[in-house]
């Protein structure tokens, strides 16, 4: 059989997670701003302007890694390879005989998996970055894995023209 291969690169693109952040990080570079424009005493000033370029170095930080996270999923003939970067260093690897079922399927990232990120047990884990649907897989040994996606249709056409699991 010719096996195609299904590709994937997924990014945190939801405005309202940009907006949250740029607010939690406002909030304490302008209480550090606040607190040394207020401040007399110059050895308390220094302290509070140290804290200052922390709250931007933390807030600055936090952007960069959103920023810089990826999702990546590889659907091939010998099996499914992802990576959320800068988390994982590797590519994870499942081989397709260590895997007994797989579905597109709906979910609810929060009350399923308690957000998005690498989350849940590592029984039961996810990787997704946003979005409601996913890629479930189930392995022989009885553990579970779902890959979020943004392209469920795709990766369904993909999964019943290429792939047949055996049990």
């Amino acid at each position: 059989m010719n096996y195609s291969i299904f590709e994937e690169k997924q990014r945190f693109n939801q405005w309202w997670l940009w907006v949250l952040m740029i607010v939690v990080g406002i909030i304490p570079i302008g209480l550090q701003i606040y607190q040394i424009a207020t401040i007399k005493n110059h050895l308390s000033n220094d302290s509070a302007m140290f804290s200052l370029i922390l709250a931007c170095f933390a807030a600055l930080l936090v952007f960069v890694l959103f920023f810089w996270t990826t999702l990546r999923t590889k659907l091939d003939k010998d099996g499914v390879h992802v990576r959320l970067s800068p988390f994982h260093i590797k590519w994870r690897y499942y081989a397709w005989s260590s895997i007994k079922s797989c579905q597109v399927r709906n979910y609810n990232p929060l009350t399923e998996y308690g957000g998005w990120g690498i989350k849940g047990t590592k029984h039961d884990r996810a990787f997704n970055i946003s979005g409601k649907q996913g890629i479930q897989f189930e392995f022989k040994d009885g553990n579970r894995l779902l890959i979020g996606t943004q392209k469920a249709k795709e990766v369904q056409n993909w999964l019943s023209m290429n792939l047949v699991l055996t049990v």
